[in-house]
């Protein structure tokens, strides 16, 4: 039997998407950072994308987290993201995966944020269930939709979104590191 891969960068919805597709399609293997690097001769490929800019949101959140640090709603969140945007190589590292995972011929793409809503995530599942062959019921993934989503950890109880952080030092940082290509590589506007 033909392996099956599912790239995920590591923030780029593991902790949502992994465990559903885990529960259906059987897809899941690799610890923490990014799920499955290794492209075998054969098999099935799943890419899961995420817009690239809510995915360094979410990093920098977690790492705020880490250190015990929670944002707060008087901190100046474009300060501190375009700050972290340029001390880190998280721009390039994303630039490396997309090059490496995305326009692979024969591969089925997905996105994080189909996962957000039952239905998309319905929708979703259906399609990488369909490109592997297995049979999955709807009830089956709403049922896991629900469990996981209810559940997802993300920090702060709710997932990032790069227009609540982005200002005007975030987005110069963003396009002076070619951050309009590699949103257009994931297949983002």
């Amino acid at each position: 039997m033909a392996r099956r891969i599912l790239a995920i960068m590591r923030h780029g919805g593991t902790h949502l998407v992994k465990p559903i597709l885990k529960q259906t399609i059987g897809s899941s293997k690799g610890g923490k950072g990014d799920t499955i690097l290794k492209f075998p001769t054969g098999g099935e490929v799943i890419v899961c994308t995420r817009d690239p800019r809510n995915r360094i949101v979410s990093s920098f959140r977690y790492k705020q987290f880490r250190v015990g640090r929670h944002p707060s709603a008087s901190d100046d969140h474009d300060e501190l993201l375009s700050r972290y945007m340029a001390g880190t190589d998280i721009v390039q590292y994303m630039h490396k995966w997309a090059d490496q995972w995305m326009g692979l011929p024969n591969a089925h793409y997905i996105s994080f944020e189909d996962f957000l809503t039952e239905d998309s995530a319905v929708l979703a599942v259906s399609g990488a269930a369909e490109y592997t062959g297995i049979e999955v019921t709807e009830e089956a993934i709403r049922n896991l939709w629900l469990m996981f989503y209810r559940n997802s950890p993300t920090y702060t109880g709710k997932h990032s979104r790069w227009q609540d952080w982005f200002g005007t030092k975030s987005r110069a940082v963003w396009k002076s590191h070619n951050g309009k290509l590699l949103t257009k590589k994931m297949g983002y506007r």
